[in-house]
């Protein structure tokens, strides 16, 4: 959808249709964000199923005040 997009947007900004260069072109800018590993799909939902370090200090923080 993302490249059909832009080939739309080419068009109606340059009047011309896009080609094989323009898709290299994309293809490189859509993979950069994927590349990146501390942002992949399989980071972020191991990043959300476990509790955030904070979390567990302000647990640990809250017991030892009650003691």
């Amino acid at each position: 959808m993302k490249w059909h997009e832009n080939g739309i947007e080419n068009r109606q900004k340059d009047g011309k249709i896009v080609g094989f260069r323009d898709l290299t072109k994309f293809m490189e800018c859509a993979a950069d964000p994927a590349n990146i590993p501390i942002y992949s799909k399989e980071e972020l939902s191991n990043t959300i199923s476990k509790p955030s370090p904070a979390s567990s200090i302000f647990t640990n923080y809250s017991q030892n005040q009650r003691a």
